[in-house]
């Protein structure tokens, strides 16, 4: 039972930690040498520091090392930088300015000792599924970074590399939601035309789009919690000072808790909101006081000390008790905010999903009129005749960016049996998706490039393409033959 208390006790004193600013932490434990507060600070920060250093070094276990010294440095340095921040300070731009310099420190340290492989270790990349726009911004993302102020370079990580709100953001800089809101913008602007300088073209949408998606990677389980004790080591070991750290045991139990807390702290949102599982514990502990409680016999003298540790323990348990009940009505209070969070995210789901589809079929269409102006200018090099196959207009599309994680094997010529010319009647497509699109609504949708460089969309009730194509070339070739035939009744002038 004590276990179960000691549980909750601990629980408590992590949500404690938690809710303090990263200035708060930092003077607790440069001035009480708390572990605890370097660890939270260290666990809030991991993903952070992990994926500025993993864009650049481009290996897992290399970017853990120069992590593991970028977390040492700030417990060298807690003191005097805890002196700096203001009372609810973040230390988010401290850290990715570390980071840039200790990545820098070590690829120079490498550069010295094998000078032929450096170009090789800068250019690994670890397989990922980031989309193709991120793998073009990745490269030179950190040193446009480092290239706008300070006051942008902080926002754009707390709203993007952090996934702050605007009110957070704001909170951090010492402004308003709207100014934050604004701030943000404008230093994604700049970062953008940065960006620009090293022939990276994109708008500013765009790139909030791939920020938001690939900018943090989690850091590997487990690897908040190993710096946090290592770093704590290493500055003592490095600066000399005296620091009244755990004894190798401890220090090993320690880590093993920190790890214990954050699973159970993400453990208590999902699963502990059960109510059973508490009626259960409480059951428990009625049945133990009831135990308790039952009236001694009559003490021996000699008994007296034994029936004063039993008082004890009674009156322990009653305490316990009344702490078990303040954790019951938190947790209620969570559960209730856990399932308006979950109704939110159900409301807004349908929303996500239409905008999702409706941004790839914009990108289909843009793909398709950007097809078809390639494909007249080959026919304007080829006797008027249209490319039958994507490979025949890869030179005109070298340039082209669809966007939208669309591309030219989106896309495919339609095989009519016979070449089309660009001066055949308008009606008849010859480019089309190559697979067609299932909406949120349930309708489906396929979009088809007429001759005339327009772009129809089908969308078939049973979503059966071949019959619709089947009868739009019958309308194409009645429409031409109509045309046809007006052009030879047409009196002369």
């Amino acid at each position: 039972m004590l276990d179960l208390v000691g549980f909750w006790l601990r629980r408590v004193y992590y949500s404690e930690m938690q809710a303090k600013a990263d200035a708060q932490l930092l003077r607790e434990y440069a001035r009480q040498g708390s572990e605890a507060a370097f660890g939270e600070i260290v666990a809030r920060h991991t993903d952070l520091v992990y994926s500025a250093v993993l864009r650049q070094v481009g290996s897992a276990a290399l970017a853990e090392d120069v992590v593991q010294g970028v977390f040492t440095d700030l417990a060298r340095k807690a003191r005097s930088l805890a002196g700096k921040l203001d009372e609810n300070g973040t230390i988010v731009g401290w850290l990715y300015r570390s980071s840039r310099y200790a990545v820098s420190k070590h690829l120079r340290a490498e550069h010295r000792r094998h000078n032929r492989e450096s170009q090789a270790m800068q250019n690994l990349d670890p397989a990922s599924s980031a989309s193709p726009d991120w793998e073009r911004v990745r490269p030179a993302l950190d040193e446009a970074l480092a290239e706008l102020s300070e006051v942008d370079r902080q926002a754009m990580l707390l709203r993007f590399f952090q996934n702050q709100e605007f009110q957070a953001v704001g909170a951090a800089l010492g402004i308003s939601d709207d100014a934050a809101q604004k701030r943000v913008g404008r230093a994604l602007e700049k970062l953008r035309a940065r960006l620009a300088r090293h022939g990276i073209t994109t708008t500013s949408a765009m790139l909030s789009a791939v920020l938001s998606t690939n900018a943090v990677q989690t850091a590997p389980a487990g690897l908040a919690a190993k710096l946090a004790g290592a770093s704590v080591a290493g500055a003592a070991a490095k600066t000399g000072t005296t620091l009244t750290l755990m004894t190798l045991a401890s220090f090993k139990t320690g880590i093993i808790a920190t790890g214990i807390a954050a699973g159970l702290a993400v453990w208590l949102v999902a699963e502990h909101r059960s109510l059973n599982k508490l009626q259960e514990e409480n059951t428990a502990l009625r049945q133990q006081i009831s135990q308790v409680a039952q009236p001694p016999p009559a003490p021996l003298p000699a008994d007296n000390d034994e029936l004063a540790r039993l008082r004890g323990e009674h009156a322990e348990l009653l305490r316990l008790r009344g702490e078990l009940g303040v954790l019951r009505n938190t947790m209620e209070k969570e559960q209730g905010e856990l399932a308006a969070a979950r109704s939110e995210n159900a409301q807004n789901a349908p929303i996500v999903a239409r905008a999702k589809a409706q941004a790839t079929r914009v990108a289909s269409i843009n793909g398709l009129k950007l097809i078809g102006t390639a494909a007249h200018l080959y026919a304007g090099d080829n006797s008027n005749l249209l490319p039958t196959n994507i490979g025949q207009i890869r030179r005109e599309l070298s340039s082209v960016n669809f966007g939208g994680g669309i591309g030219t094997n989106s896309f495919e010529f339609y095989d009519y049996g016979q070449p089309l010319t660009t001066g055949a009647t308008p009606y008849f497509f010859f480019a089309r998706e190559k697979q067609p699109r299932q909406m949120p609504d349930g309708n489906w949708s396929r979009m088809y490039l007429l001759i005339d460089g327009s772009v129809q969309e089908a969308g078939p009730a049973d979503g059966d393409f071949d019959t619709w194509e089947k009868e739009w070339i019958q309308k194409a070739a009645a429409q031409t033959a109509a045309r046809q035939a007006a052009q030879t009744s047409a009196p002369p002038y």
